[in-house]
């Protein structure tokens, strides 16, 4: 919406992810109360079982251009790495920020761990292919729940996580800045 007030509505859009052949993308990972757990998810996508497997992923638009969401959805990203790595899931993964995220977003992401690489732009869909699966937080305001769950429930959900099975003391914050 921010790019079309700045270029027009017919210079800047959001491409539904249907809309282009499944052949084209890896594996879009999609909330746990539409496709499952994210364990399953990888499986079902990748050569058979994902354990003991480097598995790449991207994550499109962070979590969100600001910095609530980045901090929030950032301790949702270290759960889940440690969530898959304690599966037997070896995990690298990179963070697409928002062109118009703001200022501190990608430092955030820099110092969380489990992430390889932080880019400030999206990735060409050649270079989006290089990876087994994706996350796609480009609509976020769109997205199922944003405004009527638990900031933190509806991360869990939409990244594959049974937001139920997560212990309620998960604190979100300090584990990204417990060196502060």
């Amino acid at each position: 919406m921010h790019a079309q007030q700045i270029v027009g509505a017919d210079n800047a859009c959001l491409i539904n992810s249907e809309a282009i052949p499944t052949n084209l993308l890896p594996h879009c990972i999609r909330s746990f109360a539409d496709a499952g757990d994210i364990v399953s998810q990888l499986q079902c996508h990748s050569s058979g079982n994902p354990t003991n497997q480097n598995l790449k992923i991207a994550l499109m638009n962070g979590t969100g251009t600001m910095l609530g969401d980045t901090v929030v959805g950032a301790s949702v990203v270290l759960h889940i790495y440690n969530y898959l790595c304690s599966k037997g899931v070896n995990l690298e993964i990179d963070v697409y920020c928002a062109w118009n995220a703001r200022p501190g977003v990608e430092d955030i992401w820099r110092q969380t761990p489990g992430i390889r690489n932080v880019f400030d732009s999206s990735p060409t869909i050649a270079k989006l292919r290089e990876y087994d699966a994706y996350w796609d937080y480009s609509n976020l305001l769109r997205m199922e729940g944003y405004s009527t769950e638990h900031f933190g429930d509806f991360y869990f959900n939409h990244f594959g996580v049974n937001p139920a099975f997560v212990e309620p003391k998960f604190n979100f914050i300090s584990p990204l800045f417990s060196n502060s």
